[in-house]
């Protein structure tokens, strides 16, 4: 059995208020391709759309099926989520680093390392420890949209309540959140998730 050390590492979604946040605990054998989709996931989003980290250092690190359309030239200049022997603490050594989810309008993750946990199993899956309020809907039209979701659901007698409520399909509290509720998700979907970003294909 190999053994790592865990990271804490804070993911908070960028420009909301109140602040919507994560604490994952991060087996350091992990790549980012795994914090990634894990991140995504506890938010309550797909895990589907094209993603980038942007490093402490101006480099970039995008999610394999982009890498793997780049041209030779343009590969040399980013790298793929998933390379091999990644060392996720060293990344960030120098500061923060920034997750950028590529859907129609993105949303921005800044992910800090709050500290080293316990060693663990370098197999262990990641999962949430902490966290505050629901995701936002990834559909809802990033922090304008999210703004305008919350003002609506919270007055009935708003012309827009109906349809709002109509799409969002089920009861949406922004204050509610559920750390089992997250790890389930992760535990559910993350090897599909990972292996859709590395093929195109969420099949075996």
């Amino acid at each position: 059995m190999a053994i790592t050390d865990s990271l804490l590492i804070r993911v908070t979604l960028q420009d909301v208020e109140p602040a919507v946040w994560r604490t994952l605990n991060v087996p350091n054998s992990k790549d980012l391709l795994s914090l990634a989709v894990s991140s995504f996931l506890s938010f309550g989003w797909d895990a589907d759309a094209p993603f980038h980290f942007v490093l402490p250092n101006g480099g970039k690190v995008v999610d394999p099926t982009q890498w793997s359309k780049l041209s030779t030239i343009e590969q040399i200049d980013k790298a793929p989520a998933n390379a091999w022997e990644q060392n996720l603490w060293l990344y960030f050594e120098s500061g923060p680093l920034t997750l950028v989810y590529e859907t129609e309008i993105p949303w921005t993750l800044e992910l800090t390392m709050d500290a080293h946990a316990t060693e663990c199993d370098a197999d262990d899956p990641i999962f949430v420890a902490y966290g505050a309020m629901a995701g936002p809907p990834e559909w809802c039209g990033g922090k304008e949209g999210y703004r305008f979701l919350c003002e609506t659901i919270a007055d009935p007698e708003s012309p827009s309540y109906s349809d709002v409520v109509e799409r969002l399909y089920v009861a949406f509290n922004p204050t509610f959140f559920s750390v089992a509720f997250a790890n389930d998700r992760i535990g559910v979907n993350a090897k599909e998730c990972e292996q859709y970003y590395c093929t195109g294909d969420d099949e075996e």
